[in-house]
């Protein structure tokens, strides 16, 4: 489904890396295999893959805005500045229409 590799040249030897992966379905079970090598001029690798178990969960729950927001700015003939901020990472659309 997915794989990725990330270098670890310096310290501190720890690094996080995001695998983009395809064609995962919420609720399934999923085993993340990580294995390693050193950088020597022949590589040694690991004796034994690492294997991790995942479960995947989607993110269900909406965002919502933080209170007090939105709060309308200043409104002009060409323009309406909202100002806008939501509890997590999220796009927000703004509308404008007539009243009436």
């Amino acid at each position: 489904l997915a794989s990725g590799s990330v270098a670890i040249d310096a310290p501190p030897l720890s690094r996080t890396v995001e695998v983009p992966v395809t064609a995962v379905e919420e609720g399934q079970d999923y085993n993340a295999y990580v294995s390693c090598r050193d950088n020597a001029a022949s590589p040694n690798p690991q004796a034994s893959n690492s294997n991790s178990q995942m479960d995947v969960t989607y993110d269900v729950t909406p965002p919502s805005n933080v209170d007090g927001f939105p709060r309308i700015g200043s409104v002009t003939t060409q323009a309406v500045t909202v100002e806008h901020q939501l509890q997590e990472p999220g796009t927000y659309y703004v509308v404008v229409v007539g009243r009436g």
